[in-house]
């Protein structure tokens, strides 16, 4: 399955995989329990497991840089170790800058078949929930139960310039 999302506000649009069994078994076993990030998008088929493989090692990313507009796109597959069971699950971020991951955001993905073992997405990441120069984290989690995950991903990109000058007009001087 695949999606695309602005967390900010939260918009899902769906489409199937168009793969093999066979083939979905085999991806998802050699990838079970990841998030891959990717620079483009991935593909929704694919001839044999070799051609996916090749698509992972030449366009997955560890780093995101900035839109235009300061925010950050990301491509995304997870591989479940099993299927999920339900038709929904939740892509979580964090901010993996601190010692223990900060919950940020997340939105809902809906499934076209329970038995999945495979979903993709894109979601746009803005700030200012998200930061440029920082690490953060995803997962995508089932009732309450981590399906798969990608930890460590930065979000590349300019810190928004500050002057430092505060500038307040007269009624707001006089708390007016």
């Amino acid at each position: 399955m695949y999606s695309m999302s602005r967390l900010f506000p939260c918009a899902v649009v769906a489409v199937v995989l168009l793969v093999g069994a066979a083939a979905v078994a085999e991806v998802a076993n050699s990838y079970a329990g990841r998030v891959i990030l990717f620079d483009a998008r991935p593909p929704s088929q694919w001839a044999n497991d070799a051609v996916f493989h090749r698509f992972v090692n030449q366009h997955s990313v560890r780093s995101v840089g900035a839109d235009d507009d300061g925010s950050w796109e990301i491509e995304y597959m997870a591989f479940f170790r099993r299927v999920v069971g339900d038709r929904e699950v939740s892509v979580r971020f964090y901010d993996s800058m601190e010692s223990a991951d900060r919950y940020i955001a997340a939105y809902t993905l809906y499934l076209g078949d329970p038995q999945q073992r495979i979903v993709g997405g894109r979601a746009e990441l803005a700030p200012p929930e998200f930061r440029p120069n920082r690490y953060y984290s995803i997962a995508v989690v089932s009732r309450g139960q981590t399906l798969a995950r990608h930890d460590r991903f930065a979000l590349v990109g300019d810190e928004p310039e500050r002057s430092g000058e505060v500038v307040f007009t007269d009624d707001e001087a006089r708390g007016q």
